[in-house]
């Protein structure tokens, strides 16, 4: 058969119009396309839920970390403005103390050599704990400074550090790599 010939016999007519009319005629979708959106969809669903775990820890982590901050800056300003507590009564105005106690922390006041009661207590979140650095930050009145010390939380394998420095400054230096 030369090339005129198969041009004649198929002038016109498409040798394929059979198959593609039955597939015309035919609804819906195979078994092999819908597992394959369905493993597609599978795959979407489990990174978006990993991400947002991940997402929720570090946030939880971080949450715990400003608060210390925040709670600290509290007490240093309580400090060095000087004001006590009505339980203080007459004794000697000495400063604010920040105390852990496992995984929560108060704010006190000193007054004469003892604690009062500023009626401040915190509770870190579920996961996160102190890892390192003294369980007593105090913040003394009339601008005398405060006791130095790292605070290191961790929880969900991260770690969040609030330095105090002795003189007073307070650094939220963030996450960090270890403690």
């Amino acid at each position: 058969m030369d090339i005129n010939q198969i041009e004649n016999r198929y002038m016109g007519k498409n040798p394929f119009r059979s198959v593609f009319n039955r597939f015309k005629s035919v609804y819906g979708f195979t078994l092999i396309e819908l597992m394959i959106v369905m493993v597609i969809t599978v795959f979407l669903i489990g990174g978006g839920i990993a991400a947002y775990t991940n997402f929720n820890e570090r946030q939880t982590v971080k949450s715990a970390g400003t608060q210390l901050y925040n709670d600290l800056r509290f007490a240093q300003s309580k400090a060095s403005s000087q004001e006590k507590p009505a339980g203080c009564g007459q004794g000697a105005f000495e400063g604010y103390v920040l105390d852990f106690t496992g995984t929560s922390y108060v704010i006190d006041a000193l007054c004469g050599g003892s604690l009062v009661d500023a009626g401040i207590s915190r509770t870190l979140p579920l996961g996160v704990v102190k890892q390192s650095g003294d369980d007593s930050t105090s913040f003394f009145s009339l601008g005398r400074g405060s006791t130095a010390n790292t605070i290191c939380l961790s929880g969900f394998g991260r770690f969040y550090t609030v330095a105090v420095s002795a003189s007073g400054e307070i650094e939220d230096t963030g996450f960090a790599s270890s403690c």
